[in-house]
Parts: structure tokens; C-alpha cells; sequence
């Protein structure tokens, strides 16, 4: 039996109102980069209910968040070492293309092939920043 998935107009309005309610349900929070990390968490999921449904495996849902909570971690390295110079914006553009490709790689450990285009679509989804020439 397929889950009923929000339609386009449902999904945006509620991502509209996303910000609002973080706020509201965090006002006790003084802390910017942990109202930021709420919000990041809450538009995944959202963004996860949408594509997949409701009442899509919790354990796999789990698992999606922790794979891309880690890809997070890894990008913000990535963009540290960036702001501190010490990655030119071709290197920066690489490895944003190689982090999107472990990304894919390990949400297809975990999902089945309608699954994966439910989330991302079909074909691979490469950040079209560079050539493969460029990468050499």
C-alpha cells in the first residue's frame, strides 16, 4: 500500500511556516547556531515526509538522518578549510562533488531503487560544477 505524500503546495506552505514554528518552539533558546540546527533538522525531515511519505520506515528515516547529519559535519570542514584559504574554489568545487557522491552512494545502502528516485530522481543527481578534466 503507497502512503499518501503531501502535494507541492502543502509541502511549501509548511516550509514556509517552518522557520516561525522553530522559533516559537525554541524562543528560550539564545544560541543562533542552535536554532540554525533545529531548523536544518526539521527541514529534512520535512523534505524526507514529503518525497517518501509519513509513514515511511522510521529505521530507514533514522538512518537517512544520520548519513546526512554526517555529510554536514564533513561539508562544514570542507567550508572551514575554504574560508581559512586553505582550499582554492576549484578544490572547495571538488570536493563538494565528491561529498555529493558519497551522499548518493550511501543512501542507495539504504534505500531500494524507487526509494532513491523518490528522494533524488532519477539518474545521478552529480553537482555540475566540474568536468572530469577539471578534476585531473
Amino acid at each position: 500500500m503507497q502512503s499518501r505524500r503531501m502535494t507541492e503546495e502543502e509541502y511549501q506552505k509548511r516550509m514556509a511556516g517552518l522557520l516561525d514554528e522553530i522559533q516559537k518552539d525554541s524562543a528560550e533558546i539564545v544560541d543562533d547556531a542552535e536554532v540554525f540546527e533545529k531548523y536544518r533538522q526539521a527541514e529534512f525531515d520535512l523534505m524526507i515526509e514529503y518525497r517518501l511519505g509519513a509513514d515511511f520506515s522510521k529505521e530507514k528515516w533514522e538512518q537517512l538522518r544520520t548519513i546526512h547529519d554526517q555529510m554536514q559535519q564533513k561539508m562544514e570542514v570542507v567550508r572551514g578549510q575554504h574560508a581559512e584559504g586553505k582550499l582554492s574554489q576549484q578544490q572547495l568545487l571538488s570536493q563538494i562533488q565528491a561529498l555529493s557522491s558519497q551522499l548518493q552512494a550511501s543512501y542507495k545502502k539504504v534505500l531500494t531503487e524507487k526509494e532513491f528516485v523518490q528522494l533524488l530522481g532519477k539518474g545521478e543527481q552529480d553537482v555540475p560544477f566540474l568536468d572530469e578534466a577539471d578534476m585531473l
